[in-house]
């Protein structure tokens, strides 16, 4: 049963803790998102894999976040077009770490058919995803669109930490262009954003990569 056990433990005393609650309780998650889904209760597998994303990346538990990401994505059929947008981007995102990236770039551009017209931050991120994939596909200057396009709208919008991850993602692509200089500048560029929004984890990667 879904409600046999509790899955949103007390708050936890460093992310540490928390991560090795994941790694002790994930199969048992994994298995909730199967249940409910054979149980056509919808909202909850969608949420549950959602929520399992950031955790499945970080372990890279890759034909897990496929398996978890399609069956999200059935779910998320019955639950309106916000909901399938957001679930086919994340099974892009999977498809792109299983290094499938063609798949990967198929899921993209669905999602920006089912992007609402009104969210230009959504629209930018599944962007931003598809870019991503354009680059491990060799194709530089799409990627490259797809990053100036995530740029331009994390500056509209003040969002410094999504400013810089576009910067890092743009200079991939200007680099594999041969354009190193634009790139150099790119990149001292997102180190001051990354700066600016207090990510010490993003300024040691844009750093890397300068």
């Amino acid at each position: 049963s879904l409600t046999s056990r509790p899955v949103r433990p007390g708050p936890f005393g460093s992310r540490m803790d928390a991560v090795a609650w994941l790694d002790d309780e994930y199969r048992m998650l994994v298995a909730l998102v199967a249940a409910a889904s054979a149980s056509q209760r919808w909202a909850d597998a969608y949420e549950l894999a959602a929520h399992l994303e950031g955790y499945q990346e970080f372990r890279h538990l890759i034909a897990d976040g496929i398996t978890v990401a399609t069956q999200a994505l059935a779910a998320a059929r019955h639950l309106g077009r916000a909901r399938e947008c957001a679930a086919t981007m994340r099974l892009g995102n999977a498809c792109r770490g299983a290094w499938r990236h063609e798949e990967a770039v198929d899921h993209l551009k669905r999602a920006l058919e089912l992007a609402p017209a009104n969210d230009p931050a959504g629209e930018a991120s599944i962007r931003h995803n598809l870019g991503l994939a354009y680059l491990r596909l060799g194709q530089f200057a799409e990627a490259e669109s797809c990053h100036r396009f995530d740029l331009e709208v994390c500056q509209a919008a003040g969002d410094w930490r999504g400013a810089g991850q576009a910067m890092v993602g743009l200079a991939d692509a200007l680099q594999e262009q041969g354009r190193i200089r634009e790139a150099i500048g790119i990149l001292n560029t997102a180190i001051e954003f990354f700066e600016k929004s207090g990510d010490p984890r993003n300024v040691a990667l844009a750093r890397a990569n300068l």
